[in-house]
């Protein structure tokens, strides 16, 4: 019943895709003559376009605190992603004198394969308990980008969802 770890989370790295803007030729000048004494007219230049930019999904990164015992502080927490898509696994070096006898080794965290391993039979209520934790924090934390044409399974909408802009793809705003 003792509060034995804080759970610290955040998410970094989400980037809405952003489209480009195509660039504009310059005009051409009118050249002089000199025999009728008419001066020339210098062009302008062209103003460049700009590449689109993909949009980034972003991780959950996370910092686990021990708040009992001669070791507590900060514990080392490792953290692996097979894709930039892919729910991560974690990691965590887990301290006997913070956490209690016989739970030392390291706990692992998979929320891709929705897996959890203990490294000891002592450790496996901390293990499940921080491995509900991390999933929680992926939901609450990851962004919610909900397009601008409206959700089409959401028939409870009052009115039509708004038009898509034409060859402009899929757009929509964070939630967050």
């Amino acid at each position: 019943g003792k509060d034995v770890a804080v759970l610290v989370g955040g998410w970094e790295g989400f980037k809405m895709p952003k489209p480009g803007v195509a660039g504009k030729t310059g005009k051409p000048g009118v050249v002089g003559d000199k025999s009728s004494n008419r001066k020339g007219v210098a062009g302008t230049k062209g103003i460049k376009g700009t590449k689109p930019e993909p949009p980034e999904a972003g991780r959950l990164v996370v910092r686990l605190y021990a708040l009992q015992g001669p070791s507590r502080g900060r514990l080392k927490v490792r953290q692996e992603q097979s894709g930039p898509l892919a729910p991560p696994t974690f990691f965590v070096e887990l301290q006997e004198p913070c956490l209690g006898k016989n739970v030392t080794g390291t706990a692992k965290v998979s929320l891709e394969q929705g897996e959890l391993r203990s490294p000891t039979p002592e450790a496996t209520l901390f293990t499940f308990l921080l491995g509900m934790s991390l999933a929680l924090l992926h939901v609450i934390l990851q962004p919610l980008v909900q397009p601008l044409q409206g959700i089409p399974w959401d028939a409870a909408r009052s009115g039509p969802p708004p038009p898509a802009a034409e060859g402009k793809g899929v757009e929509g705003k964070c939630l967050f």
